[in-house]
């Protein structure tokens, strides 16, 4: 059997509700939806925030920082994330990439 990297985004890039009612937007949706999806066989996690209020993207690092914490205990999976140019910098070692 040939061997394969699943790579899932849970949140899709510039999607809004309105696209989808299954679309995860706050934290905890994106959290579980992430960890539900490594355990499935998701080997990378690519994750957009959204600001929960109204689903829209955001680039804010502290919106990530409210599920990647949560996603980093979850599951050893590596986690690509759309805050890497911005909360790289501060926030590497705890949340933006995760690679085991």
């Amino acid at each position: 059997m040939a061997k394969v990297i699943i790579s899932c985004a849970v949140t899709g890039s510039v999607h809004t509700p309105s696209m989808s009612d299954a679309l995860p937007i706050t934290p905890e949706q994106i959290a579980s939806q992430a960890i539900e999806a490594a355990e499935a066989g998701a080997a990378i996690l690519h994750l957009h925030a959204r600001v929960p209020e109204d689903g829209s993207p955001t680039g804010n690092p502290e919106v990530y920082l409210r599920f990647l914490p949560t996603i980093r205990r979850g599951t050893e999976r590596a986690v690509h994330s759309g805050c890497w140019e911005i909360c790289a910098p501060r926030f590497l070692a705890p949340t933006c990439v995760v690679s085991r």
